[in-house]
């Protein structure tokens, strides 16, 4: 049906209210970090540009027909709660488990609290999160299927992500389910906010790769591994697409149609993914949002008519003046080159310790983990720098080297996060790897140290030590002071 000149009046002045008064709209939409509103306040999810500057490349109709995905290749998030027993995940095709991202290794995943209800999408990529209300964490798996012979559960890839994070990858965490680096469930249309005038976050899209640009772009951390030899376009991952202001949201056919163009508007879409031959909306499995069809199931040519007219109407943000927060505060997006830049994934190498201790990484903490020990435990590891020069730079991380390397002559301060007696330290090498330009050692938990990072630094090496006693942990973050 469609809308009466007083309901169609009514929200276009409300269109214009929530983009001018940002107090207004953020009293319409909720907590940030929770099951209904994903991730923190300044998350490039929830967060709205001021003035936003468009360019004029248009998104290719040619193998990028509109879409709206809510069935076999969307996701669906479950919510976890304490009364949820635990469950171990194997892996799908390697017999030692999981491929745990962050971890670079293959191991099975215990998740402490996993619902009754969970049904991954059916779909290649099998896409299923998970939120635990009692931890704050999302547990994203890739290709979750279950297996009825075996009677397990089987997965491809796992990562784990902070329901009050920003949603995004960052150097030292860059990997995610998707192509770019996110979670499986960030900007999609929820189940929930049907209804909705408006919906309360950026929009995730995915385009065929006749319409991405290799290269991803800040918030964006990865793209596909394949996309520097197949993309062909001219958006790379991460890129923020909006409707012009002048666009009549009111003027397409149908009402959730209207919806998504009044988003684009306000918060915009990110390129998160590559689909085949469909520039495709992403909406929870199990909403309501697709209006293709109508109750006696027959083919709606008005809503794909919208979603046409919606993507040939989509353009670039080139700039913005400001960005505002999901509460209407002004904030500046903090860049890569000024967040923590060291993981502590490894590899590391044993230097000392009995054999059979078993120490390392672990997602979920974000900690170097050590045992109870008799005996003194202590690991190094190389960093390399990251070569932009070369194929796929921002795979490098996988193979021992930083994400963004520290800039020379910038001071860094190091701090070590943890519990218990751990010690860690770094120092910074030339290239002939024994001489040593700037350290920092046996750093305690809570303490912190700054550097300037060295102008003829090649590798790093970083130690973690645990002595006899209780079982401890420890992460060192490098951030600019």
């Amino acid at each position: 049906m469609k809308l009466t000149t007083s309901r169609r009046e009514f929200l276009v002045t409300l269109t214009g209210l929530l983009t001018m008064q940002p107090r207004l709209l953020a009293s319409t939409t909720g907590s940030t970090g929770t099951f209904e509103r994903l991730f923190n306040s300044q998350s490039l999810w929830n967060a709205r540009p001021v003035d936003p500057v468009l360019g004029r490349a248009t998104i290719p109709r040619k193998d990028n027909v509109a879409w709206l995905e809510q069935d076999k290749y969307a996701a669906k998030l479950f919510r976890a709660t304490a009364s949820d027993g635990p469950m171990t995940v194997q892996g799908k095709d390697a017999a030692e488990g999981i491929w745990v991202a962050d971890e670079l290794r293959n191991r099975p995943v215990i998740v402490p609290h996993f619902p009754d209800n969970v049904v991954p999408a059916t779909g290649l990529d099998g896409h299923c999160e998970i939120l635990d209300e009692s931890t704050g964490f999302i547990h994203s798996f890739f290709q979750l299927s279950f297996d009825p012979t075996e009677r397990v559960w089987k997965a491809g890839k796992y990562t784990a992500s902070s329901v009050s994070g920003t949603g995004w990858g960052s150097p030292a965490r860059p990997d995610g389910p998707r192509a770019s680096g996110t979670p499986s469930t960030s900007g999609i249309l929820r189940a929930h906010e049907i209804g909705s005038a408006i919906v309360p976050h950026a929009l995730a899209v995915a385009a065929h790769t006749n319409a991405l640009k290799s290269g991803p772009l800040y918030p964006a951390t990865l793209q596909d591994t394949t996309g520097a030899s197949e993309y062909s376009g001219s958006f790379p991952m991460g890129t923020l697409f909006m409707l012009p202001p002048d666009f009549d949201s009111e003027a397409l056919s149908l009402p959730n149609a209207q919806v998504i163009a009044r988003t684009l508007k306000v918060y915009g879409a990110r390129l998160t993914d590559t689909a085949f031959r469909t520039f495709s909306f992403a909406g929870e499995i199990g909403g309501q949002w697709s209006q293709a069809v109508d109750r006696n199931n027959l083919w709606r040519s008005s809503w794909a008519a919208d979603l046409d007219r919606i993507r040939d109407h989509l353009r670039p943000v080139i700039s913005t003046s400001s960005w505002l927060d999901s509460e209407g505060v002004a904030f500046t997006p903090l860049p890569w080159e000024r967040m923590n830049l060291l993981s502590m994934r490894g590899p590391w190498a044993k230097q000392e310790g009995p054999e059979e201790s078993e120490s390392g990484f672990e997602t979920i903490s974000n900690l170097f983990l050590f045992p109870e020990t008799r005996s003194p435990i202590a690991y190094n590891q190389t960093l390399h720098l990251r070569d932009d020069a070369s194929h796929d730079p921002w795979f490098q991380w996988t193979q021992g080297c930083w994400y963004i390397n520290p800039k020379p002559g910038q001071r860094y301060r190091v701090k070590a996060v943890g519990f218990n007696q751990a010690t860690g330290g770094l120092d910074v090498r030339a290239r002939d790897g024994t001489t040593v330009l700037a350290s920092v050692w046996d750093l305690k938990v809570g303490e912190t140290a700054d550097l300037t990072w060295p102008a003829r630094a090649s590798m790093t090496k970083v130690f973690v030590r645990a002595p006899p006693g209780p079982p401890s942990g420890i992460r060192l973050e490098l951030q600019a002071a």
